[in-house]
């Protein structure tokens, strides 16, 4: 279907994302439908997908960007969802490297604002008693060890395409 909507599109559409938020399964109650596309994160199925919806549209339309659909969020909650960068963590730990062209993410850093990584925040400690090693409170700073993630699997040449960004405005 990818292949075939890249096909009719060749002369307008470049960019395809392969869905949004792949990595949530179950939503908040303000969405309309509380079950996403997945009704469990699942990376494996996921890299799977985009093993073949990337070859089939570049194989349709030599050219057009296929990105990794809109990933983001911060924590991990068994059975409904995966933070951002632990889903990419899983993506090329199921052979997912170089079966896309870049990743759509959403790096909403609310309630914090985004920080540099030089800040002790976005510094990985690795002392296991630490809840969250990577000392990432949000969105924008996981995003970053995204990146990091991307230059270690040879993606270095790979772009993080934000497609939703909201901060705290107080």
């Amino acid at each position: 279907a990818a292949a075939a909507l890249a096909q009719h599109l060749k002369n307008t559409a470049h960019v395809f994302e392969i869905e949004n938020s792949p990595n949530i399964g179950l939503r908040s109650a303000t969405h309309d439908n509380v079950i996403a596309v997945w009704p469990h994160p699942n990376p494996c199925g996921y890299a799977h997908l985009m093993k073949l919806t990337t070859t089939a549209v570049h194989t349709a339309k030599v050219g057009a960007s296929v990105l990794v659909g809109g990933i983001g969020g911060i924590k991990d909650i068994p059975g409904q969802r995966i933070a951002a960068d632990n889903f990419v963590a899983d993506l090329y730990a199921n052979g997912a490297a170089g079966a896309f062209d870049g990743i759509a993410y959403h790096a909403y850093s609310t309630p914090e604002l985004p920080c540099a990584p030089t800040k002790p925040i976005c510094v990985f400690d690795p002392n296991p008693s630490r809840k969250d090693p990577y000392g990432m409170k949000n969105g924008w700073d996981r995003m970053l060890n995204v990146r990091n993630m991307m230059v270690a699997h040879g993606d270095s040449a790979k772009k993080i395409w934000i497609t939703e960004f909201g901060g705290p405005t107080a």
